[in-house]
């Protein structure tokens, strides 16, 4: 029969295909996955070795050759069926043989397709774990190329720097409008956004000017301190990737040197990121002050990890326009520290929140590396903690009236104020300040306006005048 031999040709024409896509790829996942579907469809065998010292292939691609291989398959079998019209019991007994064995490869090839997509997340996951590794070993080789070669960013020489770092579910816009009332006249304000803006200010006659980055060389004074807002590039991504991504911005900038001093500020996680960031690069950051930071392991990371009731806490959380399951370009490698979302394993705030109380990964470093350790101890470390204040109404009954009356929590409305002050850190940290801030519990707490507390924009001030007097 005809069509039988036009089926053997259409198959042979793919298995070639199949072993060009193995050869070049490299990949010996992909080879156990066509080499499965082959053999279930039992025609021909694949030549391709599927082993090369570097692995290349793009899977959108090779979805797509299945996918022609499909429409092939399925117009070859429209073309078949067409001529049964008049067609002899023979014919139509030899039609639905054919139409069986096409059906087997077609099932194998939609077999194939979702065996791709695994693959695909096998090579992202497995991507995701050495990415992190690989970030700051590629920022150390640019650091000691830029030196060796002289290369300097655009605010190298500058003296004294503060970076400021937000928290969770959040961006930098609450610290830049409270620096702009802070920062002192000639100093300048960068803020780098989620969106790669980069924004400008400078400060003349206490005022924030907005100035373009074509004229920041002629504002720039390197005596004046840079003040650096720098957005996440996800929420909430883990703090390890926030200090890889910070980390590069501040290379490009010329700022990790041996000239520049860094006066980190966090709020929230932030503060957890800013702490990693002095881990990671602990010659460049002189102090570290944090408001409403957790510390230690806390409930909103319990809550959206664990158990049937973190489905109740996602919903409602992404109603309110929070996004709780968002990952970005990072995974622990220790275990117990991630999770899948979509197929993915990553590690993102809430991971962090729920398994981690930082005290544990300093206990480490004091271990495995005392050096940063000691470093990390001569920093100036300041950990703020805000505290709910909210006026109630209580009812008297002695005199059927309604009292106001101020009550003072133990919490910003989200984290311990004990978490906040790290008590767990013991003496690492040098002042652990208390702020009332006014919230009305969970849905509008405290801990969200405390970037703009005017006793916190009071410790900015304080912070860095103290710095640049001890340089």
């Amino acid at each position: 029969m005809g069509s039988v031999n036009e089926l053997t040709q259409i198959l042979s024409r793919h298995t070639d295909e199949a072993s060009d896509v193995l050869q070049s790829s490299g990949s010996k996942l992909l080879k156990k996955a066509f080499k499965k579907a082959w053999d279930r469809i039992g025609k021909n065998s694949l030549h391709g070795s599927g082993e090369k010292r570097f692995i290349e292939y793009d899977t959108t691609e090779i979805q797509a050759v299945v996918s022609k291989w499909t429409s092939e398959l399925e117009a070859f079998l429209a073309q078949a069926k067409s001529k049964m019209k008049d067609a002899s019991y023979e014919e139509l007994t030899d039609f639905f043989g054919l139409e069986s064995d096409v059906k087997l490869v077609l099932t194998n090839y939609e077999w194939l397709k979702k065996e791709l997509s695994k693959i695909d997340l096998e090579f992202e996951n497995a991507v995701l774990v050495y990415r992190s590794p690989l970030q700051q070993a590629l920022t150390d080789i640019t650091l000691l190329f830029n030196e060796a070669k002289h290369i300097r960013g655009d605010f190298a020489g500058v003296k004294n720097v503060s970076v400021y770092v937000h928290g969770i579910e959040s961006n930098g816009d609450q610290f830049l409008k409270s620096v702009k009332e802070v920062a002192k006249n000639g100093e300048i304000i960068v803020h780098i956004t989620r969106k790669g803006k980069w924004e400008y200010f400078y400060i003349e006659d206490g005022e924030p000017i907005a100035i373009d980055d074509n004229q920041v060389n002629g504002y720039m004074n390197h005596e004046k301190r840079l003040h650096l807002i720098y957005d996440t590039e996800k929420m909430n991504e883990h703090r390890q990737k926030t200090s890889d991504d910070l980390a590069k911005k501040l290379t490009d900038l010329g700022l990790i040197n041996k000239e520049s001093k860094i006066d980190i500020f966090g709020h929230s996680y932030g503060g957890r990121r800013s702490f990693q960031f002095a881990i990671d690069y602990p010659d460049s950051v002189r102090s570290i002050t944090t408001i409403g930071a957790p510390y230690d392991s806390n409930f909103p990371g319990t809550a959206v990890n664990k158990g049937p009731e973190a489905k109740v806490v996602i919903s409602v959380l992404n109603n309110l326009g929070f996004h709780p399951w968002e990952y970005s370009s990072y995974v622990d490698s220790i275990d117990g520290r991630s999770r899948t979302d979509s197929g993915v394993i990553h590690s993102n705030v809430y991971t962090d929140l729920e398994k981690v109380n930082l005290v544990e990964d300093i206990e480490t470093l004091k271990v495995v590396n005392p050096e940063v350790y000691n470093k990390i101890k001569k920093m100036n470390i300041t950990a703020a903690a805000g505290r709910e204040e909210r006026v109630v109404y209580l009812p008297d009954y002695k005199t059927q009236t309604i009292h106001k009356v101020t009550q003072k929590d133990s919490t910003d409305g989200v984290v311990h104020v004990e978490s906040q002050n790290a008590k767990s850190l013991k003496g690492l940290v040098d002042n652990r300040p208390i702020y009332h801030v006014d919230g009305n519990g969970w849905f509008d707490p405290a801990h969200v306006y405390e970037i703009e507390s005017p006793e916190f924009k009071k410790l900015i001030q304080k912070v860095n005048t103290n710095q640049e007097e001890v340089r």
